[in-house]
Order: structure tokens, then C-alpha cells, then sequence
């Protein structure tokens, strides 16, 4: 089973080591992946997560950062450091981190096999911030990231 999310990221200037990466760099939001099939309570496992770009070169590094409810009390703005707040604390379930994005052409990708992540949501919706982890300079203003979540009903 897969859930996704898709972004026009705003891309306004080159990323440093640690910036958020979302649609906007002053009213960012978190990424949702809504539709998660599951019975009430019944957990899940992520194993594993596609990323992937229309601009084909970027060679950066991303990580993936999961909530069960939506972390707005934290940075979400593009192109900032990312800062988790203390409210979102308990809303935190852990990160998945991509290996570096290949250019493949007419597109970039970057995939994490083997993960393994056992979450619980409140509910068939999870939340993310994805961060730059490597400081990428060749983004584009108006790409889209697109994110697909691989996951399996927890036994």
C-alpha cells in the first residue's frame, strides 16, 4: 500500500544544511499523507519511501521527519532552519532519510529501501517536514517534490 504527497516548492534561494523544503517562505505547511488503510488503533510499517523531482539535477540529500498530527506549532517555512517546537514533541514518530537524489534524465529520484518504521497514527493522516541535509544549489523556483510512503498493515 502507498500514500503520497506532492509540492510546488518555493525554492527562493540555494539551501543550507538543515533548511525546510516546502511551497512556501512565509506560510509553509506540513506535508500530508492522508489515506493510510488501516483499522481504528491498528499501526503500520513503513518500508519504504520514494522522493522524487521534476527538476533532474539535483543531487541532494533529504530527510523526512513524521508526525501524527500536524506539527504547526514548528518551522515550516522553506528556505529556514528547520525547529522542531516542544509542542510538537509528542506528536513525533521519527525520520526516514533519503540517500542522495540521480538525475534520471528529465527527472531526479531518491529512495530509502528497508525501513522498517512501526507508527501508530491518531489517525489515517501522517504529517512531515522534509529537510535539506546536504545544502542543494541547483533547485529550481516551482519544482515539485512528490513523496510516496510504501507501507504495510502492522501484525
Amino acid at each position: 500500500m502507498q500514500i503520497s504527497a506532492s509540492k510546488v516548492i518555493a525554492a527562493a534561494a540555494n539551501y543550507a544544511i538543515g533548511d525546510v523544503v516546502s511551497e512556501s517562505a512565509t506560510a509553509g505547511t506540513a506535508w500530508s499523507f492522508g489515506g493510510i488503510e488501516r483499522r481504528v488503533g491498528e499501526g503500520v510499517i513503513i518500508q519504504s519511501a520514494l522522493l522524487t523531482c521534476d527538476e533532474d539535477s539535483l543531487t541532494a540529500t533529504y530527510r523526512l521527519h513524521l508526525f501524527d498530527a500536524n506539527p504547526s506549532a514548528s518551522m515550516l517555512n522553506d528556505n529556514v532552519a528547520k525547529a522542531m517546537d516542544n509542542d510538537d514533541r509528542g506528536k513525533y514518530l521519527g525520520f526516514i532519510t533519503f540517500s542522495a537524489a540521480a538525475d534520471e534524465g528529465e527527472f531526479s529520484r531518491a529512495q530509502t529501501l528497508d525501513i522498517q518504521l512501526g507508527v501508530v497514527p491518531a489517525v489515517n493522516t501522517l504529517y512531515g517536514i522534509l529537510e535539506d541535509t546536504s545544502g542543494e544549489t541547483a533547485e529550481t523556483v516551482g519544482m515539485t517534490i512528490t513523496i510516496k510512503l510504501f507501507y504495510t498493515r502492522a501484525p
